[in-house]
C-alpha cells in the first residue's frame, strides 16, 4: 500500500542519514524503487545492478525516483536498460561487466593440488563425478529440472550433485521441494546442500562440471 510504501522510504531514510551513506547500491532492481527516492531525498549516489528480465516500462517505473548509474550482468540486459533510456542524453551511465574476475595462471601441479584439497574438504569420494549448481534456490532457477535430469543418470555410476545457496523466501517452500525430491530414491545420498557459502573458491576447485 501506499501508506506502506511511504514508511519503508522514510525507514531508508533514517538508516542512509545514520550511516553517512555516500553511496547507496541496490542488487536487483525489484529493491531499488523505496531505496532510490530515499537516497535521492539525501542527495546520495545511486547504483543499481539489472540482472533479470524486464520491460522498458517496468525498468523506468523501478528507476523512476532516478538512478546516476546501471552495472549490467550481460550485453542483452545493457540492450534492454537502453531500450529504457532511448536519448543517451537522458540515460544514467550504463557498465556491462562480462567477466570481471581475475584468476591468476595456475600451473597444472597447482591446480591439481587445490582441487585434491578442496575436494578432500567436501569429503567427495574418489572417482566420484561432482556437478555443482550455485545460486539461490527459487523456481527461476531451475534446481528442480536439474534434479529431475540427475534422477535420469546411470545409478551404476558415482557421481553426486552439490547445491551451493539458500531459499530467500519466507518459508523456503522451493528449497523445501528440492529437498524433498532430493530424498526420493532415485537421488538419495546423491544431492548434497551446503546452504549459503562465505568463499566459493574451494566449491569450483572440487567439481567436475558447473551447471549454470
Amino acid at each position: 500500500t501506499f501508506w506502506r510504501y511511504g514508511v519503508s522510504v522514510l525507514r531508508l531514510r533514517r538508516l542512509l542519514r545514520r550511516h553517512r551513506a555516500e553511496v547507496l547500491h541496490s542488487n536487483q532492481i525489484w529493491s531499488f524503487q523505496a531505496a532510490s527516492r530515499a537516497a535521492g531525498s539525501l542527495g546520495i549516489v545511486r547504483v543499481c545492478h539489472f540482472r533479470d528480465d524486464a520491460e522498458p516500462e517496468a525498468i523506468r517505473w523501478f528507476t523512476a525516483a532516478g538512478v546516476e548509474a546501471v552495472v549490467c550482468i550481460s550485453q542483452h540486459i545493457q540492450h534492454q536498460a537502453e531500450c529504457a533510456w532511448p536519448d543517451p542524453a537522458h540515460r544514467p551511465q550504463l557498465f556491462t561487466r562480462i567477466n570481471p574476475v581475475d584468476i591468476r595462471d595456475r600451473s597444472i601441479e597447482e591446480r591439481q593440488r587445490l582441487r585434491v584439497d578442496a575436494r578432500r574438504r567436501f569429503a567427495v569420494k574418489d572417482g566420484e563425478v561432482v556437478f555443482g549448481f550455485a545460486g539461490q534456490l527459487r523456481q527461476v532457477k531451475g534446481l528442480l529440472p536439474l534434479l529431475e535430469a540427475c534422477a535420469a543418470l546411470p545409478l551404476n555410476r558415482a557421481w553426486r550433485l552439490m547445491v551451493a545457496g539458500r531459499d530467500p523466501s519466507a518459508g523456503g517452500d522451493y528449497e523445501r521441494a528440492c529437498r524433498e525430491r532430493a530424498e526420493q530414491p532415485d537421488l538419495r545420498g546423491r544431492v548434497h546442500f551446503l546452504g549459503f557459502l562465505e568463499n566459493m573458491s574451494d566449491f569450483y576447485q572440487m567439481l567436475d562440471l558447473a551447471v549454470v
